[in-house]
């Protein structure tokens, strides 16, 4: 490597008079420059830093031009070598987080606007949405590009809309709501209040500065001196820097984590000690349910290390956990089982409410299912589910106004006990 650098640093230099060099040097004049990064066109032509080609001038003689800061081709000729957020838009964009503009340009010094920042942020967390499920979720996010994206992320509560039914997708975001929208696209859990103010511009009594506070706490934003000026619009390069060392802080700590074993009832037996007395007691007979038991419990007992999904933020995943192990004890298949059931609660929870309910059903429903069950995200999902169907057959009664007033009275925020009133 070190000898064919030498070979082409002795080429530069010696290629000053020729006329290759005065080609280069005018190869680009009035397109700001040599595109460095682009290298060249199939044909062998010149590409200059606005998209334009110089069919006339060839790559060989535009060495010279890009050697003191040259490097291999990148994705997009306006993401420089000398750009601070390069490697994070480099790396999101092979991990296929983020994409550019068509003329091969990523555009790292553009203001971000809502929608585009919900695409980045929900491809971020390793989701790819629906578009037949996620869509007209505000009056202004019907079946457009960015209404699966907009309309996941309401799902699971990392966005609201405004007072009107809008969402304001083409809205400029400023840097205290990208890094709230981006916290919460990562399960990120935030403080009520802080002690003390993270910059000499953020009060400790703004709503957004627990927000920030976590983020430099994180080491996650750009800032690094007293100011964050946190009115000023977030830049496409910004959010990337941001989402990528977010993203490489969780998994540092991830992978620090992992070696970790869950938490057992004892406290001092070994997970293997565990589980070999578990499998003796219950098949105290049968060596060969012993060895099949220690093998599914084992499987279970490493699949419980790291099992959070993205959309179960860490509170939940903390009650439920805590609850598998209680209601299971040693028993890891068990436990595996009910973080399941419950994951799956949490989602169906989340999913957007049936247009047949209205507003105010749907949050009576929610009150009530919480109310009934807890810390039990596979019951509420369940509650739920009744109390749609419910709300539907009420709907669909034909009995009189008279009837359905009385059964609403005899059984008020219940609606599955309403239409079970009705069909009585």
């Amino acid at each position: 490597m070190k000898k064919a650098l030498l070979i082409f640093s002795f080429l530069v230099i010696f290629s000053t008079t020729s006329p290759a060099h005065a080609a280069s040097s005018g190869a680009c004049s009035g397109h700001n420059g040599v595109n460095c990064l682009a290298g060249h066109d199939t044909d062998g032509s010149v590409i200059c830093n606005d998209g334009w080609k110089n069919s006339s001038v060839q790559y060989v003689d535009i060495k010279d031009v890009c050697m003191e800061n040259y490097l291999e081709p990148g994705p997009f000729y306006d993401v420089t070598q000398t750009n601070p957020n390069r490697d994070a838009i480099l790396d999101l964009y092979e991990q296929g987080v983020i994409n550019g503009y068509p003329d091969s340009t990523f555009k790292p010094e553009n203001e971000i606007n809502r929608a585009e920042l919900l695409k980045i942020l929900v491809e971020g967390s390793g989701v790819t949405p629906d578009s037949n499920k996620y869509n007209g979720c505000f009056t202004d996010v019907l079946t457009d590009w960015y209404a699966p994206y907009v309309c996941y992320a309401k799902t699971v509560q990392w966005v609201d809309g405004y007072p009107d039914g809008t969402f304001k997708p083409a809205q400029t975001v400023n840097k205290v709501e990208a890094i709230k929208m981006l916290l919460n696209s990562q399960n990120i859990t935030i403080p009520t209040t802080i002690s003390e103010d993270p910059f000499l511009d953020v009060s400790k009594n703004e709503w957004f500065a627990p927000f920030i506070k976590v983020a430099k706490d994180m080491k996650i934003l750009e800032e690094n001196g007293n100011y964050l000026q946190p009115a000023e619009f977030m830049k496409r390069g910004s959010i990337s820097e941001n989402l990528y060392r977010l993203l490489q802080y969780e998994e540092k700590n991830n992978d620090n984590s992992s070696t970790k074993e869950p938490e057992t009832q004892s406290g001092t037996e070994d997970h293997e000690t565990i589980i070999l007395n578990y499998c003796k007691t219950e098949w105290p007979d049968d060596t060969d349910m012993q060895e099949y038991c220690q093998e599914q419990q084992l499987e279970s007992w490493k699949n419980l290390s790291n099992d959070q999904p993205n959309n179960v933020s860490n509170e939940q995943y903390s009650i439920i956990v805590n609850q598998c192990a209680e209601d299971w004890g040693n028993d890891y298949s068990m436990q595996e089982y009910c973080r399941e059931q419950q994951f799956d609660g949490v989602t169906q929870i989340n999913e957007p409410k049936p247009s047949h309910v209205t507003n105010e059903q749907y949050s009576i429903i929610v009150d009530q299912c919480t109310e009934d069950w807890e810390n039990d995200y596979s019951m509420q999902a369940y509650c739920y589910e009744q109390q749609f169907e419910g709300i539907e057959k009420i709907n669909n009664s034909t009995k009189s106004q008279a009837t359905k007033n009385q059964c609403a009275s005899d059984w008020p925020n219940d609606y599955s006990m309403q239409a079970y009133c009705l069909e009585q």
